[in-house]
């Protein structure tokens, strides 16, 4: 994390932070004790616009998806 590149566990695939236009951090616990982090980076601003519109009908927090989408 300190030179701002992040990269697969299970494959070279690498991206750099600043050059995303949107990511999903994934927080899950398999245990107690075991906390894991999973970044899904989103490339493309089209993309990113199409996934907030499609997950803002699960949350009840239309005002705060919209501002996010203008900032995309």
């Amino acid at each position: 994390m300190e030179n701002n590149s992040f990269e697969s566990i299970e494959s070279n695939e690498k991206f750099e932070w600043n050059k995303t236009k949107l990511i999903i951090n994934l927080n899950f616990s398999n245990h107690i004790s075991e906390l894991n982090q999973v970044y899904i980076p989103i490339m493309n601003k089209k993309e990113a616009k199409e996934l907030i519109k499609s997950i803002c009908p699960i949350f009840e927090s239309d005002f705060c998806f919209k501002k996010l989408n203008r900032k995309l």
